[in-house]
């Protein structure tokens, strides 16, 4: 749980560093200029996703699950926007 506190901190920041969270584009088999830099920021917004929604599990503290739509929301709209740029290049 110590690594997903440090993640959720890293994505609050703005700061990333490779140690923080396995390193995403190594799974996958496609990528852009303009998608690359926040695959990992992505990756650690849905694991904080799924932190909240575990910490909610846990405590019945529905503040938890408002931060989860909130991060949901937040990486749906980061996903249209790079879309967005990708089919503008």
């Amino acid at each position: 749980m110590v690594r997903a506190t440090n993640a959720v901190l890293l994505l609050i920041n703005g700061k990333t560093k490779a140690t923080a969270a396995p390193s995403v584009s190594n799974h996958r088999t496609w990528d852009s200029p303009v998608r690359e830099p926040w695959n990992l920021k992505i990756h650690l917004a849905l694991k904080s996703v799924d932190l909240h929604v575990s910490l909610y599990m846990q405590t019945g503290d529905s503040r938890h699950l408002k931060m989860a739509e909130m991060l949901r929301v937040y990486v749906r709209s980061l996903k249209d926007w790079i879309q967005e740029q990708e089919s503008n290049q």
